[in-house]
């Protein structure tokens, strides 16, 4: 039903909350998760590929957030897309998505 779509440059330090904050209501809202990533030069992306459904990597010197987002929209598989940054945490991930639906 829904797809996150997490952008990052480097953030490795934030990039495992934000996956995991989806783990308690993952199955009942068929969540996934997708790391979109603008070319990190840190652990990111092999941090990510151990815990989110997919990492995309935009490799161009170009790359911004904007395309970064793109990216990861097209790889999603979901109906609804959430665009999220990798330092936000949702308060309750719950109360979240009981409000959207």
């Amino acid at each position: 039903m829904f797809s996150i779509i997490i952008p990052t440059l480097n953030e490795q330090k934030n990039i495992v909350q934000a996956i995991n904050q989806f783990n308690i209501v993952k199955n009942k809202y068929n969540i996934e998760v997708i790391v979109s990533d603008s070319g990190s030069i840190d652990d990111t992306v092999l941090i990510a590929r151990k815990y989110a459904d997919n990492v995309v990597i935009y490799n161009d010197r170009n790359c911004n957030i904007s395309k970064a987002r793109n990216l990861g929209a097209k790889s999603a598989k979901n109906k609804f897309l959430i665009f999220l940054d990798a330092d936000v945490l949702i308060k309750d991930t719950k109360v979240f998505f009981k409000t959207i639906i």
